[in-house]
């Protein structure tokens, strides 16, 4: 994931740079792991700093979602799992029921996307209104 950090704040300058240019867009995803939806955000905002770059700005098509704990959670939730912990690790639960459907459960995952609601994950509901932000 450090390779995230290292792009981001070249990939903003890009972004800004064509700001002519109104629909380019720019998701920057990272696993929370163990570290935290709020500390990976503020990761990408020190990044921006370290590189002398203004912190995203809320007018910004700039969405920086982060699965917790990892990416297999929000899909395991989208596909109607219940009771998850966004500090477990999923991966190999999700690998074991679904990766050899990968195709159809991604698929089924997205068409779930737009169903996100206050019941749904945090990081999902985090996450849902990160992408919101590329609507501009």
């Amino acid at each position: 994931m450090a390779w995230v950090v290292r792009r981001y704040p070249a990939e903003v300058r890009v972004l800004r740079g064509k700001n002519f240019q109104q629909g380019l867009r720019l998701i920057a995803v990272r696993d929370s792991d163990n570290v935290g939806l709020r500390k990976r955000k503020q990761q990408l905002d020190q990044a921006l700093r370290d590189a002398s770059l203004v912190v995203r700005q809320p007018d910004e098509g700039i969405a920086t979602p982060v699965p917790a704990r990892n990416i297999e959670t929000w899909l395991l939730a989208l596909l109607g799992v219940v009771g998850l912990d966004e500090t477990e690790n999923y991966k190999h639960r999700f690998e074991n029921e679904h990766g050899a459907n990968e195709k159809s459960v991604l698929r089924d995952a997205s068409s779930a996307w737009g169903k996100i609601d206050e019941a749904s994950l945090l990081s999902l509901r985090d996450g849902s209104k990160e992408m919101e932000r590329l609507d501009l």
